[in-house]
């Protein structure tokens, strides 16, 4: 959660919605809604296939 914290404060600082933030790793379930409502774009937790992600965020950048 400490870097969730830095990234969306540094959004915040330098006024940069532009700008995607992407979580993944060995995140507890119970905490991808909380990173979502901070602004982060999507949770890829363990075992999420690499093309999948990787459309997901391509997807979303495509329609910015």
């Amino acid at each position: 959660m400490i870097a969730r914290h830095m990234d969306m404060e540094l959004r915040a600082t330098y006024n940069r919605p532009d700008i995607l933030v992407v979580a993944g790793g060995v995140i507890p379930p119970n905490h991808y809604q909380v990173l979502k409502d901070a602004g982060c774009f999507d949770v890829y937790g363990p075992g999420t296939e690499i093309p999948v992600a990787a459309k997901g965020i391509i997807t979303e950048l495509m329609e910015r």
